[in-house]
Parts: C-alpha cells; structure tokens; sequence
C-alpha cells in the first residue's frame, strides 16, 4: 500500500488569470492612490531628488549608482540601492522631476508587487479567489502606503516584486538554464532595490528544496507528495550568483557586508543603538506588537514612530507581549506548515519570508537605523497576508462558509481601501502629513521639530515655537530641535535667547559643519552687544537650571562663564 499522501497541486496560471489579477492590482491601487499623482513630493524626496547634478547624468553615467551610497553622500548608513536609484534616474531622464511621472514609477510597482503575489499564491496551490484577495489586500492596504507615496521608498516594493518574481519562478519546479537565469536577474534586482531582501534567502531556499506535487504513478489522477531533487542544481546557483554579486558590490562601495556604522546613527532616529540584547528584545518585540495591530486594522499611522513615541526598555508592556505571543504562534504554526507538505507550502514560504524580514529590522539581532518605520514591514506583511490568505482558503469548508468568508473579505478589501484613501489625503502637503504624525505619535522629538519647521516656513512663529519646545521637552539634547527654536526666538527679537540654542545646536551630538557656520555668523554680529550678552546668560541659566545634570547643558555652563566675562 502506498505511503504516498493526496497534496493541493499546483495550479500554472494562464495568461488571462494573470492579466486579471495585474487589472485588478492596477485598478485597486489607481483607486486607493491615485490622487497623490498632482501632490507635491515631501518628507525624503526633495532632498534625495536635490541632488541635481546626479540625476542630470546622461545615461552613459548611470553605472555610477552601482559605485555609490543610495543618498550618494559617503556616509556609511548600509543603504545600497543602485537599482532603486536607478529606476528614479530613468523616470528623471524621460519624464523630469515632476511628481505625477515619478509617483506612477510607485503605483506600478505596487501594483505589479500586488499581482506577485497572487500569482505566486495561485501557483502554490491556492485557489483562484483567494488569490484575488491576496492581490487585492496588498494593493489596498495602507500599512504599504508609505512606499507608494514616497518615491525613495519604492524601493521596498520594487525589492518585494523581485522575491516575489523569483519564488514563482522557484515554485513552478525545474530547473532549466533559462529559468535558473530569470532566478538571478529576478533576486539580483531585488538585493539591489534595498538590502531587506537578503532576508527572503531561507524562504527561497524553502522553496527550492521543499517536496512538490507530482502526478501519482497508478493512473488516479492524484497529486501525490515525492521529494525531488533533480533540477535544483541551476536555480540553487543561480540565488548564490545573485547573493554574492550583492555583497561583493556591497564590499566594493562600502569596505564590508554590512556597511552600517551605528555611530553615525542619531539617537532619536534609533535609541537601541547602545542598548543591550534585553532592552533590544524587549523593544523588538513591543515594535513587532504595533506593526501587528496596524496590520490588523491601520487605524493610526504615521510617517515617523522614533524616540520618545518609542523608548528603550527591557520591560514587556502590551504590544511587547502582543509581539512575544505572535511570534510563538507564529512559530507553531510554521512548525505545523513544514510538516503539511505541499499542501500547506504558501503558508511556509509566506512565514518565512515574514520571520526572516522582521528579523533583520527588528533591532533584536543587530541595531540597524532606525527603531521603527512602517516602509520596513513590506515584506513581512507581504509574508503575513500570504500566509494567512492561504490558511483560510485551506480551511475554509463547505460553500456556505465559503459564501460568508467571501463577504466579510470583501467588506475587509473595503474597509482598508477607504482608510488607504484618508492615508493618501494626508500626504497632499508636508505640514498636514505631520500634524497627522503628531496626532499619531505625540511623544516622538523628531515629528515636533519637523513640525516646527514646516510651521516656520509659513510664517506661524508662534505654533512653531510650541512645536520645538515640545521636541527638546522629549529630547533636550536634539540639536536640530535648538536649532528650530532659536530660529524662532530671533524672529521674536530674543537675539541673546536665539544664541544659547544655536550654541546648543552647534555643540550637540552629531551636529555638523553647517550649524558651527550659523553660530560663527551668529556671535560675530550680535555678541558685541551687552544686552544681547545679558540675554544670552539669562536663559542659559535658565536651561540649566533645568537640564543642567545633562553633558550638553554642563558644557553651556562654560560657555556662560565665558560670554559673561566679554567686556
């Protein structure tokens, strides 16, 4: 008798299945999206796309990205993305700097990414409903929508579209020249979009080396599970070609693998920086907990969730238990997939793939950049809805059932999509996407000197002012934020008040060559005056009084003693 076990085959989409599904993206995202095309750009862009003279090369220069830092400034941030910089350069070239031509390059790769993984689902055996809903759950969902409105963060999705492309090539089995080729040019593009998906390695690899349906021997007609090995061979080197290629360009522009050097990283883009393996598991954790809870219904969302809005601690609070009971669950339930065979290969792969990219922005394993930003749960929530759109529709049972779940999936397509249209409303202008941040996410420094800033510049002093009093209330040693504040004391009059932050600003961690400028053009025009002097030594003894215990503030201490002595 034959140990052989029936398995869901695979199901080849057909072109039109997949012309369906691509429609279906497109639309969805057009829908959600489309109003951003005649938004002005914000946040990131202005300053990625103001580097004129890079993205003026002619095309014969473009190979430049591959020999350069994705913001082409020598810093040693780990961010090496020449494909992402390259599709902006291409837009740049043909279309210029406009919004709408550079937001469509967002939308279509969102659109394309969506359609993946549908098809990617429908090849794994997921039936073709439930591939609709998972296309349409990744198109409309607003977690995703800060890599469409942004360009800089295309290059989440356009990595996420290269996994994707290379795991349908993996699942369709065999392992001929030229699909083995498509394997490198697929997740070569992706480790050169943006370096999350390195993380997609052990899922791929799942892929190549997990049983696949065959047709049984005996003439029923069954799909029956048999391990195989032959045809792995080709694809398996293809996936080591791409991988070393990255790296070695990797090493060739930054030194190394990594590329990340954590004293370049400020504290309020990422206070685990120094912290210890506890406090990182802890805060890992209560990170994974909120992108969970925004996964499940994306209610608050916003452009920024650094320090204070989330701060270092080894205790476990809500979203830390949350995150430790997902993962568990998470585990047992992948435990469960990899026994399931073939049957239940979409809800491994998807576990994977949504485990190994956690881990690696998880700060737990390594502190990278920054402690949360919701572009860096693309791929993990790519994974997620994988996984569990294919465990529904494993489950699902008898056609009622089926009728039901198709109803509340639709009203959940629904509901998302209309919340995706508020998120995308939000990003008509820079000062409105922020004071939806600091609604959001009021305990974060940096929303509230970015807010000031924006504030600044339409002339509201006074809202400005508040904005940056707030930050350094959160963070008092936030250079930017002193410099935001003494920006607006000198255009109240308060020249000695402006003073003592621009020397603050000047004098924090991390400041640069640009506010030392400001401060030497600030002291040689108004430190020749007593009462500016006066007013200078007024507010910093006000400020220690406050913060004096602080390294920065015990170091205007001196600074006092010295201005106070100029006669």
């Amino acid at each position: 008798m034959s140990s052989e076990r029936p398995v869901a085959t695979a199901r080849p989409a057909s072109f039109a299945a997949a012309l369906a599904l691509v429609a279906l993206a497109a639309l969805l995202v057009a829908c959600v999206y489309g109003r951003s095309l005649r938004y002005p750009l914000t946040r990131d862009d202005p300053a990625h796309l103001g580097q004129v003279e890079r993205f003026a090369r002619p095309p014969a220069q473009w190979g430049d990205h591959f020999r350069e830092e994705f913001w082409a400034q020598g810093s040693r941030s780990g961010l090496y993305r020449p494909l992402t910089a390259l599709t902006i350069q291409a837009t740049v070239h043909v279309a210029g700097r406009e919004p709408p031509a550079l937001r469509i390059g967002n939308l279509a790769l969102l659109a394309l990414a969506a359609a993946a993984a549908g098809l990617l689902a429908r090849r794994m055996g997921v039936g073709g409903g439930a591939a609709a809903l998972l296309t349409a759950l990744v198109a409309v969902h607003p977690l995703l929508s800060e890599t469409a409105l942004e360009v800089v963060s295309r290059s989440e999705t356009q990595a996420a579209l290269g996994v994707l492309a290379a795991a349908g090539l993996l699942a369709r089995g065999g392992g001929g020249g030229a699909v083995a080729l498509l394997v490198l040019a697929s997740f070569g593009a992706a480790l050169l979009s943006k370096e999350g998906a390195f993380a997609a390695l052990p899922a791929l690899l799942y892929l190549l080396f997990a049983s696949r349906a065959e047709p049984a021997g005996d003439g029923s007609g069954r799909a029956t599970e048999r391990a195989r090995a032959p045809g792995r061979g080709l694809p398996l080197l293809a996936l080591a070609v791409a991988l070393l290629a990255a790296l070695a360009l990797r090493v060739a522009v930054f030194g190394d693998f990594v590329g990340f050097a954590p004293e370049e990283t400020a504290y309020v883009d990422n206070p685990l920086i120094d912290a210890d393996f506890g406090t990182r598991l802890a805060t890992g954790l209560h990170v994974l907990g909120r992108y969970l809870a925004l996964l499940a219904w994306p209610r608050g969302l916003s452009i920024d969730w650094s320090y204070a809005e989330i701060a270092p601690s080894a205790a476990l609070d809500r979203f830390a238990l949350g995150g430790a009971a997902a993962l568990l669950l998470g585990l047992f339930w992948l435990i469960a997939a990899l026994r399931g065979g073939a049957a239940r290969r979409a809800e491994a792969f998807g576990l994977l793939l949504a485990g190994g990219s956690w881990l690696l922005i998880s700060n737990v394993a390594r502190p990278v950049g920054t402690v949360m930003g919701e572009r860096l749960f693309t791929l993990p929530a790519i994974g997620l809805l994988l996984a569990s759109v294919a465990a529904l529709a494993r489950t699902a049972g008898r056609p009622p059932l089926r009728g039901l779940l198709a109803v509340v999936a639709a009203a959940a397509v629904a509901a998302l999509g209309w919340r995706g249209t508020q998120r995308t409303a939000e990003w008509r202008d820079g000062l409105v996407l922020y004071e939806s941040a600091a609604r959001v996410a009021p305990q974060s420094a940096r929303v509230h000197c970015t807010l000031a800033h924006l504030l600044r510049a339409r002339g509201r002093d006074d809202e400005a002012q508040a904005a940056a009093e707030r930050a350094l209330e959160l963070l008092p040693e936030y250079g930017k934020a002193h410099a935001e504040l003494g920006g607006c004391l000198a255009a109240r009059g308060a020249t000695g008040a402006a003073l003592v932050h621009l020397w603050l600003s000047a004098a924090a961690p991390q400041s640069g060559m640009a506010e030392q400028l400001a401060l030497q053009t600030a002291e040689r025009r108004f430190l020749g005056d007593a009462r500016v002097r006066a007013d200078f030594v007024r507010r910093a003894e006000q400020l220690e009084a406050k913060w004096g215990t602080r390294p920065l503030f015990a170091a205007l201490a001196k600074e006092r003693l010295r201005v106070s002595a100029i006669r």
